[in-house]
């Protein structure tokens, strides 16, 4: 039973937490575009925007870790202590047993979030000019096989 109370409340907060976690990424690849592409250039309204992007990524980060331990806390209250309590009262499962769900889905997302900021963080430092330098080898390769 206990892994049915974790199933529903992993879709209760991935409704939240998913969702947070694709925009973080996504302000991670804006923050890396603009902090290699956008600030080398002279305009001062392309340096603002990439300015702008990095701030974004900053914020996105601090965020995603504030709303897990909302989003975390809420839940446990909403779902135990406030009306959607009595119903949860009523499910022939122990109070030991759903308290563990919580904890244990809770602790998933704290390591899913500190993974996502990690990850958002490498896409952040990857330097895009790698990539071009690594198919352009990869170029010279098969004309050297090939020749």
């Amino acid at each position: 039973m206990l892994r049915k109370l974790m199933k529903h409340e992993f879709r209760a907060t991935g409704r939240t937490m998913l969702p947070l976690f694709l925009i973080v990424l996504a302000t991670a690849v804006g923050a890396n575009l603009s902090a290699h592409g956008l600030m080398d250039n002279g305009s001062r309204f392309l340096d603002m925007l990439g300015s702008l992007l990095v701030i974004a990524f900053g914020f996105a980060v601090f965020a995603v870790c504030i709303m897990a331990l909302v989003v975390m806390v809420q839940r446990f209250y909403k779902n135990l202590l406030q009306d959607e309590g009595y119903v949860m009262m009523t499910l022939p499962v122990s109070v030991r047993q759903q308290v563990w769900s919580k904890l244990i889905v809770s602790a998933v997302w704290f390591a899913a979030t500190l993974l996502v900021v990690c990850l958002s963080s490498c896409i952040v430092a990857f330097d895009i000019g790698f990539v071009g330098e690594f198919f352009d080898g990869i170029q010279m390769l098969f004309q050297n096989l090939t020749t």
